[in-house]
């Protein structure tokens, strides 16, 4: 069986045909795989990456600990709605009371809470410099029909963690928690507060989301900086690691309703202005329109330091992404190889039924 190796923030993983998550952070980064049976060395590999001294030391328990967080999280069913992500705050407060650290269970609604806890670098804190690790512990809805196994059981199979929040978002929860934990134990110096904060309802974005943390305890989450969801690591053909894409800003949705109305009648006898062709005619309309590209700072600066890791013709069209002779050819060929940069580069629609919040 082949076997992979990664460098995972100065610690080294050998394992066999296992997916990751890995969140980078300023102090360290937090790491662990569903294969429980990883092996763990401090032995560099030549992978082409900087060696960083670890501030934390040997972190090979705390991986293994993050593996068992996580299996309990999923195992923990945060289905939103209705959400219950006090269960999950309660957990987490637990793991944290262990290491001596006090954590806030903030209540936002009846079953529904948040968990904070904080480690200050001075008797004063200073918000504009504190470091945010945020995650949210809620997860989308599942039909059961369409799993081979539970859920909602934490099981590990072929190597792999199956089961609803593995990724979205309780992997980074836990990575978050195994980066917290490690900074406390390892009696890291901090130059800034570095706060913890496990979120509810980020799914449905109602009355217990961050949006209610921020109007009622924005005095234990305010942040110069923060680290969320939004981002991946992407690895080449040869297994190693390319980049890390890092989120830096984001595009804010506008919902529109479109509605259509006209004479009644019936089934038998249909008339020319039936309203539900017509509103047919308008979807198809404006779901083929493409929008005026507009190429931000930022998006301009991230296909100029991805095309030296692209392939040769993917890397000569971003080269000339804004020229006036060959832009517009380029937009067109990196809109069509990858939805993502076509939705970077413009505005976007995607007509969608209204009880749909992830339009497919």
């Amino acid at each position: 069986m082949a076997k992979r190796i990664h460098k995972l923030g100065g610690v080294y993983v050998l394992r066999r045909h296992i997916s990751f998550s890995i969140l980078s952070l300023l102090f360290l980064s937090g790491f662990f795989t569903c294969n429980l049976n990883a092996q763990v060395s401090q032995k560099p590999l030549g992978l082409g990456i900087p060696q960083t001294p670890s501030l934390v030391g040997d972190t090979s328990a705390l991986a293994h600990e993050a593996q068992g967080w996580l299996v309990e999280l999923v195992k923990i069913n945060t289905t939103n709605p209705p959400g219950n992500e006090q269960l999950a705050a309660k957990y987490i407060a637990g793991i944290l009371a262990k290491e001596g650290i006090a954590a806030d269970i903030l209540d936002l609604a009846p079953g529904r809470s948040a968990v904070v806890a904080r480690m200050r670098s001075s008797a004063v804190a200073d918000p504009s410099k504190a470091l945010l690790l945020v995650a949210h512990m809620d997860v989308v809805g599942v039909d059961r029909g369409k799993w081979s196994v539970d859920p909602f059981g934490g099981v590990i199979k072929d190597g792999y963690l199956w089961g609803r929040g593995s990724l979205d978002d309780k992997s980074m929860l836990a990575a978050n928690l195994a980066a917290f934990i490690a900074l406390k134990r390892g009696g890291v110096h901090l130059n800034r507060d570095v706060i913890f904060l496990g979120t509810a309802d980020e799914e449905q974005f109602g009355d217990a989301s961050i949006k209610m943390v921020i109007a009622k305890y924005w005095d234990k989450i305010a942040a110069g900086y923060a680290l969320n969801e939004g981002g991946k690591a992407v690895l080449g053909k040869d297994g190693k690691m390319q980049y890390v894409a890092v989120q830096v800003s984001e595009k804010v949705s506008v919902n529109v309703t479109l509605t259509v109305t006209g004479k009644g009648g019936h089934a038998s006898t249909p008339t020319k202005d039936n309203p539900v062709v017509h509103l047919a005619a308008a979807v198809d309309k404006i779901g083929s329109y493409n929008t005026p590209v507009h190429l931000t700072s930022v998006v301009r600066r991230y296909f100029e330091a991805l095309a030296p890791l692209e392939d040769e013709e993917t890397s000569k069209w971003m080269r000339v992404i804004d020229t006036s002779d060959r832009g517009e050819h380029a937009q067109r060929f990196l809109a069509e190889t990858n939805p993502m940069w076509n939705s970077m580069m413009r505005d976007t629609i995607a007509p969608h039924h209204p009880a749909s919040r992830f339009p497919r």
